[in-house]
Order: C-alpha cells, then sequence, then structure tokens
C-alpha cells in the first residue's frame, strides 16, 4: 500500500494540471480518472527502455502515468509493481532497478483519447517498461557465403515442447521450391505429412538477402537459455558449398539476437507455414493442388483435429484463420455428417457429427459468419441443450449475433459454466475479445432481455459485478439491477475488488455503500494504492 504522500500527490498534481471545476465540461465529471486498463490504450510508444539492461526476459519496471485529453503523457512517476516478484529463474537478479530510464521511455508513449461519461478526460494508470537483456553479439564481419539460387537451401525445423508446439520442417531453395514436412503422429499440425509449393523466385531471393542483411553467418552455433518446455529451432542455410547451422535452444526467446528470430519468423511467413501448421484460407488451396477429396473421411478428421487443438485464447488473427479453414471446408463440400473425435471439452461427446463440432466452434469464438452457415445448415439446432448451454455461459465468443442465436436456438440463460454464468464469462474474456468494450451495450441489452441473472454466484463465490475492469459492463450490471454492496466469497465488495477508479465511481453514484464490507478506510486506502483521484475526490465531498 502507498502512504498517504500518494494522497497529497494528487491534489498536487490536479493543482499542476489545472484541474479547476471551471476547466471541466460538467460539474460533476472529473478532470482525472484512474484507468486501470491504460497499457491497453497505448497508440506508441517505445515498449523497452534504452541504456539500461535487464538481468532476465521478464525484467520490468511499473510507471504511473498522467495522460492529457489529447492522448499526451504529460506526468510520469515510479509505481510501485514490477515483475520482479516472479519465482526463479524469471527474476530481476541485480539491484533495485533504476527507474529513470523507464520514465523517460513512458513520456514518448501516445495513448488514446480517454472519456468518461461521454468527456473527454485525464487519465492517470500504471504501465509496465520492459528492461532489455542484453543480446549476445552478432560477427557482422563474418563473410556471407556467395551461391546461385540452385545452390542456396534454407532450412527451419521446429521440434515440439510440453504443450504440444507444432512440430515441422520446411525447406526452401533458391530457386522458390517450398517442401514441408511433419510427422502425422507427432507432429501437432493441421495438415502433417508432405507437402511442394511454390513462391516467387523474387521472394526467395529477398529471402537469401535478409539472411545476407542479418549477417546469419556471423551467428554463434548454438544458443541457450535457463528455461524449460521450449521448442528447440534449428535453422540452417546452405549456399555455395557451405552449411551453416543455428540452434536455439530457447525457443525464440529475447535471449537470443534479434536477427535469429527475425529470419525464424521471416522463414515461416515467405513460405505461410501457417497453411499447413494452424489452418488458414490457403489451406483450402493447398488441398486443392494435392487433389484431396473434401467429401472424404480424411478432411472430416483434419478438421475436428485443428478444432480439438484451437485455444480458444489464441491470437485473434489465428482464430479468424482458422474460422475461414473451417468455411472453406464447408464450402467445398466436407462431409459433415462424418462422425469424428470432437472431445474439446466436458460437453463434448468423443463421437459427434463433424458439423455440429464446427457449429460448437463458431459459438465458443464468436465467428458470426460461421455460425450463420452452420445455423443455416441446421447444425446449431443439433447442438445438444449441455453445449448450447456452455457455449451461452461462456460468453458465446462476445458475439452479440451468435448470443441471440444460442438463445434464440434454446439456450438457457441461467445456464452456468467455467467462469459462472455470461454475465460472469463477458467479465473474464473482456481481454481475449475484439473490440469487446466497443459492443458492450448491445450485449447488456440482450443480457437483460433475456433476464440473465445479475446475482448468480460462480465457483469461487464471486457475483458478476466482482473484480471487473469493463466499464460498460458495470453499468449493464447496474441497469439489470445486480446488488451493489454483496460481498464475494473473499467478503469483498465490488468496490473494494475492482481496480478500476471509473468503476468505483459509478458504483458510488449507483448507491453502492463506501461502508460496506471492509468500510470507508479500506476503500479511501484502496483509491490511494490503486490512483483513483475521481474516488477519492468523491469521498472527499462526501467528508469520508
Amino acid at each position: 500500500m502507498r502512504s498517504t504522500g500518494s494522497a497529497i500527490w494528487f491534489v498536487v498534481a490536479a493543482g499542476m494540471l489545472g484541474l479547476s471545476a471551471g476547466a471541466r465540461a460538467k460539474p460533476d465529471i472529473p478532470g482525472t480518472v484512474g484507468v486501470a486498463t491504460l497499457e491497453g490504450e497505448r497508440l506508441s510508444g517505445p515498449l523497452f527502455a534504452s541504456g539500461v539492461e535487464g538481468h532476465s526476459i521478464l525484467d520490468s519496471v511499473t510507471v504511473i502515468v498522467t495522460v492529457d485529453r489529447d492522448g499526451r503523457v504529460i506526468a510520469a512517476e515510479p509505481g510501485e509493481h514490477s515483475m520482479r516478484n516472479l519465482p526463479p529463474p524469471l527474476v530481476w537478479r541485480g539491484a533495485e532497478p533504476p527507474p529513470g530510464p523507464a520514465i523517460a521511455a513512458a513520456r514518448q508513449w501516445r495513448f488514446r483519447p480517454q472519456q468518461f461519461e461521454g468527456h473527454p478526460v485525464q487519465a492517470i494508470g500504471a504501465i509496465r517498461i520492459g528492461y532489455p537483456v542484453p543480446e549476445q553479439p552478432v560477427d557482422e564481419q563474418a563473410v556471407f557465403p556467395e551461391g546461385s539460387p540452385a545452390d542456396t537451401e534454407i532450412t527451419l525445423e521446429r521440434t515440439s515442447c510440453f504443450v504440444g508446439c507444432p512440430m515441422y520442417t520446411v525447406t526452401v531453395n533458391g530457386e522458390g521450391r517450398v517442401r514441408f514436412s511433419a510427422d502425422p503422429a507427432t507432429s501437432h499440425v493441421a495438415l502433417p505429412g508432405v507437402h511442394d509449393a511454390q513462391i516467387s523466385p523474387q521472394a526467395a531471393t529477398e529471402l537469401i538477402d535478409a539472411f545476407r542483411d542479418h549477417h546469419f553467418a556471423g551467428l554463434q552455433p548454438m544458443y541457450r537459455a535457463d528455461l524449460s518446455d521450449t521448442a528447440t529451432i534449428i535453422l540452417t542455410l546452405k549456399r555455395g558449398g557451405r552449411t551453416i547451422r543455428v540452434t536455439d535452444l530457447t525457443g525464440g526467446f529475447v535471449t537470443t539476437p534479434k536477427a535469429l528470430r527475425t529470419l525464424q519468423s521471416e522463414v515461416d511467413r515467405v513460405t505461410d507455414t501457417d497453411r499447413w501448421t494452424y489452418g488458414n484460407a490457403q489451406t483450402i488451396a493447398a488441398m486443392k493442388a494435392q487433389g484431396m477429396d473434401f467429401a472424404s473421411a480424411e478432411i472430416a478428421e483434419i478438421a475436428a483435429s485443428v478444432i480439438r487443438r484451437h485455444s480458444f485464447d489464441a491470437p485473434l488473427e489465428r482464430q479468424r484463420d482458422v474460422g475461414a479453414f473451417l468455411r472453406g471446408l464447408v464450402e467445398q463440400g466436407a462431409a459433415l455428417e462424418m462422425p469424428v473425435n470432437g472431445r474439446t471439452g466436458e460437453t463434448i461427446p468423443p463421437k459427434l457429427p463433424l458439423g455440429r463440432l464446427i457449429a460448437h466452434f463458431s459459438t465458443m469464438t464468436g465467428d458470426e459468419a460461421l455460425f450463420s452457415e452452420m445455423n443455416r445448415r441446421g447444425y446449431v439446432a443439433r447442438m445438444t441443450a449441455e453445449e448450447r448451454d456452455s457455449a451461452f455461459a461462456a460468453g458465446a465468443g462476445c458475439n452479440v449475433a451468435v448470443a441471440r442465436g444460442l438463445l434464440s436456438a434454446g439456450a438457457d440463460p441461467q445456464a452456468q459454466g467455467e467462469w459462472g454464468n455470461a454475465w460472469h464469462a463477458l467479465g473474464a474474456r473482456s481481454g481475449f475479445c475484439e473490440d469487446v468494450e466497443a459492443r458492450m451495450d448491445a450485449f447488456v441489452d440482450v443480457m437483460i432481455a433475456a433476464r440473465v441473472s445479475p446475482g448468480a454466484v460462480n465457483e469461487a463465490g464471486d457475483m458478476p459485478l466482482h473484480s471487473l475492469r469493463s466499464l460498460a459492463l458495470a453499468r449493464g450490471l447496474i441497469r439489470a439491477g445486480a446488488r451493489l454492496d454483496a460481498q464475494a466469497g473473499d467478503g469483498a465488495t465490488a468496490l473494494l475488488s475492482t481496480d478500476d477508479d471509473r468503476i468505483a465511481l459509478t458504483l458510488l453514484r449507483a448507491g453502492a455503500d463506501p461502508h460496506a464490507g471492509a468500510g470507508v478506510g479500506a476503500l479511501r486506502a484502496r483509491a490511494v494504492e490503486y490512483h483513483w483521484p475521481a474516488t477519492l475526490a468523491w469521498l472527499d465531498a462526501k467528508g469520508l
């Protein structure tokens, strides 16, 4: 907990920043609000400090920044929390980090202008600035081998890891011929086996030039790190009779030279290994080129395996790629009635028709186009009640149309899942869904119309209002009649479980009792610790 000096800092900062009542758009609109998710509002600025070195890959320093209405940083001070409390080996191994470089980097950030209740406001919040681990040196004087396109070959090999990383080998020669190979039994890829493709000779030449420009010949033969469960990545260049091989035992972590990590990614990008490893729209073209029968059991099982391996917290771009791949299979006549292994969770049976499995995937990822197609074909209606209920309780992939479709198909609006009910899920998944905050009002309308309970309790004893970071969701729960002073399983009220000033102030204005739970003293202490100038001002105005 911060000292009362932080409260004084707020008052001084308010005076320095000219936050007088006359400067505000409305008397009840605070000049500055604390934003827990401010780091996610970054538009530009360095993620790493310059002129300083870290000791491990996760070393960072927290900086508390104040952002003006136009998105510029106008004040910065050291925060209290960094990543140094992680268990070994991912700890800060040296002395206390100097905050100066982090503050200098933070002052260069630009943010999206923030609003509260429709009015521009200044914002205060915490961001993290990394302290980079020094890269191992590269010999830029090393001679790059000369040769012709015909005698040049680049190979990237990735091994598996404990969590099932894709394991494959891809080779491209100087004339653009590509060969991808992966063991069907152990590779964890979408399209195993041996596959040939062609890229343009120009693309191949540019890849060779990248190896020259990044001084591949000057890299060390092997890189190690004090890490476990990472894939081994082997990059090999054969050219002009020479063979240069670099083995990366770090899994591509930042302890290796940036040049090596860039080249590893560049080989994947140029050869488009995603079409074989994860599945995307280009996978359909690759299947056509190989003359694969889209109505076959083989294709059905490939689709099922892609879904089984998919993480619903995967990057949004990858989720879209997999959705495009599955839509392509459906359009090409995949055997949707084919029984496949669909075990992706407790609600999915070991065997079910492929179409039903794809429909379930669309409800969990919020892929509206895929959901619409599977609904049109009748597979949403053929999902079991438990499958529809679990998908709705998980937030319907944060997609309003999918949520409406599930309810129309008979999903129980009161269903509970891993997080609790759909209110809980929206709060838990808000960081994993694209632009969900902008769509939250429409989602709230669906939830209220369906009478989803705002007072449901999950396994942890929490109600949806507890631990929220979504202001729109908090407002929606207030509209839905949530009990503002209800205590969570740990005894905390919503006021004492959020870390966002805007949410705390909104709850107070809606009638939340500042004395509830641990009391107003605990609320004031939290407001100081979490940098809530608006809540502190409200408490001051009430004499609390």
